[in-house]
């Protein structure tokens, strides 16, 4: 399993439920979230919102895959990972139970995507990061 770095830990620490997780490019925003999910949402489905750039390139799959998170949950330690964009994310209104990690948030204004966050976090357990 990937070690957290100090900073990590720390804001690990400070995390709850609603919470936005600052940080900066390469600063481990990722992997801080999945330890988050994993030690309080498990074995809740994953839900990572994220952009098509990253959904694309596989990013969080390579890191949930690490931590032994899977899209299948029969192979997964944890919950099923399901990864998606920002553009899709109203097809996610509906789910009740999950865990979210919005990822580079969109969730601003009046918009498709922001109305789709609101009713998501009704119903979800989420961190913005």
């Amino acid at each position: 399993m990937i070690e957290l770095r100090p900073h990590q830990k720390d804001a690990l620490r400070k995390m709850h439920n609603g919470c936005v997780l600052y940080g900066g490019t390469g600063s481990g925003k990722g992997y801080t979230t999945l330890y988050y999910y994993i030690q309080n949402e498990s074995p809740k489905t994953l839900i990572v919102i994220t952009t098509p750039r990253k959904r694309d390139d596989r990013d969080w799959e390579h890191e949930a895959e690490s931590l032994k998170i899977f899209p299948r949950a029969k192979y997964s330690k944890h919950g099923a990972l399901i990864v998606d964009s920002w553009h899709n994310v109203k097809k996610y209104v509906d789910r009740e139970g999950c865990f979210f990690i919005f990822d580079e948030q969109r969730a601003v204004g009046r918009g498709v995507w922001a109305k789709s966050f609101i009713k998501i976090a009704k119903k979800n357990n989420w961190i913005l990061s």
